[in-house]
């Protein structure tokens, strides 16, 4: 199989290929000097599809060319085969590593951060993803769970088509491009069903929700907006979730930290560990800051907690 060719560009030559997109796309880098980039981009039976090396850079499109007819009704697919990059679209955050895939659209503001990544991407109409729009519209930004069979069969794929971007022919292109399309629908409709499932009731989702706090609490950067993409929901909807039971989603996170910290502080087995390492065990990195929380909290401070406790 031949390699793929490819235009090597430094930042000027690869923002260039941006600018003759029907929509406005805002290139930008911190290092244009040593900025380089291997492009190679084709148009296989109707879908544009392109493939790319680079160094550190941003992409940034406004949605006011899909409002003008330009770009409405396109989604963008994304599959990520090497570094990382960072995508956010509707109030959602994703990380996408090597094997993530992701959807996003024209219709709405997207800013793609990119850390010297490979990836391929390519166009296609809605449509052809065979799911209703609100519901691609829940699924943008959101790397889509790799554990997931149609999932793991994308990033080979991706792969091979790669390498045979400039070589393959036109007809069986076509073909092949309607394949990882066929493939990235199912996938987006594996997780779709999933999503439906776990969101027939508020109550449901909640405690999906609840159950991988509890199972993250151990993580000092867990935070709001990822537990919303593991869910396929808005940070908004999930605050939601959390009013209706007179909380918010950090105050229930530091709850549940500060739970544990003082049960592992009664714990005689746990007597060897200093304050601070427990606290680290549950997600705490400033030990002044975690006993300031937990003096709040219980009106008493994890020391004089602990030997209140060693003295029963």
């Amino acid at each position: 199989m031949e390699d793929t060719p490819r235009h090597h560009t430094r930042f000027d030559g690869y923002r260039e290929q941006f600018s003759r997109e029907p929509w406005p796309i805002t290139v930008r880098t911190t290092s244009p000097v040593t900025f380089a980039s291997a492009f190679a981009s084709r148009n296989l039976g109707g879908y544009g599809i392109a493939t790319a090396v680079c160094s550190a850079h941003s992409l940034e499109t406004s949605g006011s060319g899909a409002a003008a007819g330009d770009g409405r009704g396109l989604q963008m697919v994304h599959i990520q085969l090497a570094g990382e990059t960072r995508f956010s679209q509707h109030d959602r955050t994703a990380v996408l590593r090597p094997g993530d895939v992701s959807v996003y659209n024209f219709d709405s503001p997207a800013l793609t951060e990119n850390q010297g990544t490979e990836a391929l991407t390519f166009l296609a109409p809605a449509h052809e993803l065979g799911l209703p729009p609100t519901t691609l519209d829940d699924l943008s930004g959101v790397a889509l769970d790799r554990g997931r069979p149609a999932i793991q069969l994308v990033q080979p794929f991706a792969r091979q088509l790669v390498g045979s971007l400039n070589s393959i022919d036109d007809a069986v292109g076509s073909r092949v491009i309607r394949g990882m399309i066929d493939l990235v629908s199912a996938a987006l409709a594996e997780t779709s069903a999933e999503t439906a499932t776990a969101s027939d009731s508020g109550d449901g989702l909640l405690a999906s929700i609840l159950e991988y706090i509890d199972s993250h609490l151990h993580r000092p950067g867990l935070t709001v907006t990822e537990i919303a993409a593991k869910h396929f929901v808005s940070p908004r909807k999930l605050h939601a979730l959390f009013e209706t039971h007179e909380t918010t989603a950090a105050a229930w996170i530091r709850a549940r930290r500060l739970e544990n910290c003082k049960r592992d502080l009664a714990d005689s087995a746990l007597a060897g560990l200093k304050i601070a390492e427990i606290a680290a065990r549950w997600g705490y990195t400033d030990a002044a800051r975690f006993s300031r929380q937990f003096a709040h909290h219980f009106g008493t401070t994890p020391r004089a907690y602990r030997s209140g406790r060693a003295g029963i």
